[in-house]
């Protein structure tokens, strides 16, 4: 009983935590290619991830990884690289008719290397609890946790922090919007935290805030729409992803 209050309350206390913190990635667990532009004062479009995964029979364990092009001098050879690899488990500790709570940990692992510096290697690790609550009109509603460390959440700057913790929620909510939109279009709304929590909180790692938005279809690329929260403080944002899945 013990076992099945903690994740609940977890899941729950993700939906009260939600403030203030900058992007966070996401790992995907297909191969995809797609192209993204963050629009600050000027449009900007860096040339498109290449990602990888895979996923037991079962679904209870995944693989996923990212790779950027790499950046080339004038003439052409390489000056710098990197990539990211995510190891992950899925153990389901609670199912109630349309309510689940899921257990995830994940080993995250980032590499780069630049033609002037030395190579960068950081290794890192999380715990996530998900609670997934099916609602009338096919919406899904999804509350997600998290502590780890700043590599194993996938927070930017990891390789500059001391060692401490921080806390990542998210909050979102999907659904289908094929009478208006057409047979097989879906949409998934979310908004992403992360707060420092222990022996970040003067070391530079600061919290703020995230919303996203896809639309996809059967058949079509999904398009992606990431913005920094209203009402934040910092530089605003807005990035857009056009990918396609294989």
């Amino acid at each position: 009983m013990m076992l099945r209050k903690l994740p609940l309350s977890l899941a729950f206390a993700t939906l009260a935590a939600l403030g203030p913190a900058p992007p966070a990635a996401a790992d995907n667990v297909v191969l995809e290619a797609g192209a993204q532009t963050r629009i600050e004062q000027a449009p900007i479009l860096p040339e498109p991830a290449y990602h990888l995964g895979w996923n037991s029979a079962d679904k209870s364990f995944w693989i996923s990884g990212e790779t950027p092009k790499p950046t080339r001098d004038l003439a052409g050879r390489v000056a710098a690289a990197g990539g990211t690899g995510t190891l992950g488990a899925r153990y389901e500790t609670f199912r109630d008719g349309s309510l689940s709570l899921l257990t995830s940990p994940v080993i995250r692992a980032e590499a780069s290397w630049a033609e002037e510096g030395q190579p960068r290697h950081l290794l890192g690790g999380a715990v996530f609890q998900e609670m997934t609550l099916a609602l009338p009109e096919g919406l899904k509603l999804r509350a997600k946790g998290g502590l780890g460390d700043p590599t194993g959440l996938s927070a930017a700057g990891g390789d500059s922090l001391p060692n401490g913790l921080a806390f990542r929620g998210e909050a979102a909510i999907s659904g289908d919007l094929t009478p208006i939109a057409g047979p097989d279009t879906r949409f998934d709304l979310q908004v992403v935290s992360t707060r420092p929590v222990a022996g970040l909180r003067d070391s530079g790692f600061s919290a703020g805030c995230e919303m996203r938005l896809e639309l996809s279809r059967k058949g079509a690329a999904p398009l992606g729409i990431g913005t920094s929260c209203p009402g934040v403080g910092g530089s605003e944002w807005i990035t857009l992803n056009i990918g396609g899945r294989f």
